[in-house]
């Protein structure tokens, strides 16, 4: 199959025309921390009473019949045991 002139002249105003928007949007960058300011912008659910927020390292777990706080844990250092703080 052969591609004729007009094919070609098509397909490379449509490629100049990719890459002058690639170019053009080449020097936007984005940090999650910068976009989630909230306290608890990554707290996953470990359980349905224990939560683990990852910003702070520390997971919370609660009593399912009366919601109050149990066990307040903490990472101090990778690699090693959580640290209970309550």
């Amino acid at each position: 199959m052969r591609i004729d002139r007009y094919t070609k002249v098509i397909l490379t105003i449509v490629a100049v025309a990719l890459f002058s928007l690639i170019v053009q949007s080449g020097t936007t960058t984005l940090s999650a921390q910068a976009v989630t300011r909230e306290k608890f912008g990554y707290v996953h659910p470990v359980s349905n009473t224990s939560y683990f927020d990852t910003n702070t390292g520390e997971m919370y777990t609660y009593d399912g019949a009366t919601g109050k706080l149990v066990y307040h844990w903490k990472i101090v250092e990778l690699g090693k045991p959580l640290q209970l703080l309550k």
